[in-house]
């Protein structure tokens, strides 16, 4: 894929494998909005990692941001909830 492509796909479902995953996130940014969470409402990945994490090792060459998950999108029409303002959160470890 060419500069200034997009790639879509899943971190868990992408067809074409690891690899090719990778080639097309080459230096492009990654955002992971999931809530890596089980049908019980637990934490699917545990302690130890997030879904940050399992993507970067998905697309080692790409720049994940993690952002979009702590508001829920019936919410991000507006920009509100009731009165409040919505603030966004986004982390990333890159520059």
């Amino acid at each position: 894929m060419g500069r200034g492509s997009h790639y879509r796909g899943s971190l868990y479902g992408d067809r074409r494998g690891g690899a090719a995953a990778g080639q097309c996130h080459r230096e492009k940014s990654s955002v992971d909005v999931t809530n890596a969470l089980n049908t019980e409402m637990q934490l699917a990945l545990g302690f130890s990692t997030s879904g940050g994490e399992e993507l970067q090792k998905k697309v080692p060459n790409a720049r994940v941001v993690k952002a979009f998950n702590t508001v829920f999108a019936q919410h991000m029409d507006t920009g509100r909830v009731l009165d409040q303002q919505l603030t966004l959160f986004a982390a990333s470890d890159d520059q």
